[in-house]
């Protein structure tokens, strides 16, 4: 090729111009890309050289350095550069890495046919969960934690520290989860991103939906029951005479008619599924479904009688090996939180 020239001359029918490379735009330091091939698209040699760090490599494969992001060749031959990444030409060592695009018949040119996408690895994050000294609603999230068997830090706050650390969280609620200092809020957004890093939201994008609208559903019910919750946990206070009848009418209005509903719709999935409520892996709506059920059954051991499925499910689920040790391991809290 020629150095400083807008376009790097190899063969006729894999040249690439210089702004497909830097999106238009020429670059502050310039990168020399050198290579040959026979007449089957191999690249018997490589050579890479950066002017600003009179940095040269010569390799078959691919070199990986402080990618932030990374380098895909598509079908199309268009490249998306990013500065941060380390430019290569994949070679026929790099097969492990590629994906066939079978939609396309094969041809001489290797690179029209595999798509290359190299990433560097991610590094290892420090998740810090905050919330109250109860299960709640950060249990689940701590469940998803240990069966994807990732740390985390467990930060249970009293009410006075999160009185004065209230104002600096994003929606003045918990749980908060912190990830390397960058804070996320609200319950279902903080499993449903942990659950996509780690492997529990499904195995396609069909599933992925299916999933996020039960919990969408789980959500629903929650907020169907809230009136008898907010006097279960005592933000309703008042005397005794009044809230226990008050209690006692909640839980035959409002508890047990929403449950009825939702556990109809619980029902309707496990019999189509084979094992959980989608497909036959564990995924974040289990945790969040079992262990909600699981805190009302403390409270009102009633609820699930004649729904020996949804019980069956949920002493399933909670009998995983590392769920079953965390939930006999884990701090104890009262009874109904």
């Amino acid at each position: 090729s020629r150095r400083g020239s807008e376009v790097f001359e190899r063969r006729p029918d894999s040249m690439i111009r210089r702004e497909d490379l830097y999106g238009g735009k020429s670059p502050n330091s310039s990168y020399d890309l050198r290579s040959s091939f026979d007449g089957y698209g191999r690249d018997s040699r490589v050579s890479y050289e950066t002017r600003r760090s009179s940095l040269v490599r010569r390799s078959s494969s691919p070199v990986y350095r402080d990618v932030r992001s990374s380098y895909s060749y598509d079908r199309n031959r268009n490249a998306n550069y990013n500065p941060t990444d380390f430019l290569f030409t994949p070679s026929r060592n790099d097969f492990s890495t590629a994906k066939y695009d079978s939609r396309r018949p094969m041809t001489r040119d290797y690179r029209d046919d595999y798509r290359i996408r190299v990433r560097s690895p991610s590094p290892v994050s420090t998740y810090r969960l905050v919330y109250f000294d109860k299960r709640g609603r950060a249990e689940a999230i701590r469940q998803l934690f240990v069966v994807a068997g990732v740390e985390f830090i467990d930060d249970r706050l009293t009410d006075s520290e999160w009185k004065a650390a209230k104002s600096r969280t994003p929606f003045q609620q918990l749980p908060i989860l912190d990830v390397d200092g960058i804070l996320l809020g609200q319950t279902h957004a903080i499993i449903r991103s942990l659950a996509r890093k780690f492997g529990y939201a499904g195995q396609n994008a069909t599933e992925e939906a299916i999933i996020d609208s039960l919990s969408e559903r789980y959500s629903d019910f929650f907020d169907d029951i809230s009136p008898w919750v907010v006097v279960i946990e005592g933000y309703a206070k008042g005397d005794e005479s009044f809230t226990l009848p008050f209690q006692r009418h909640l839980r035959e209005s409002v508890l047990y008619p929403a449950a009825l509903t939702f556990f109809e719709c619980i029902e309707m999935f496990l019999k189509k599924a084979k094992g959980y409520l989608v497909g036959s892996d564990l995924s974040y709506v289990d945790l969040l479904v079992t262990e909600g059920i699981a805190q009302i059954a403390e409270i009102e051991p009633r609820i699930l009688q004649g729904h020996k499925r949804v019980d069956g499910y949920v002493r399933r689920v909670r009998k995983l090996p590392r769920l079953r040790e965390w939930i006999a391991d884990r701090p104890l809290t009262t009874k109904h939180r």
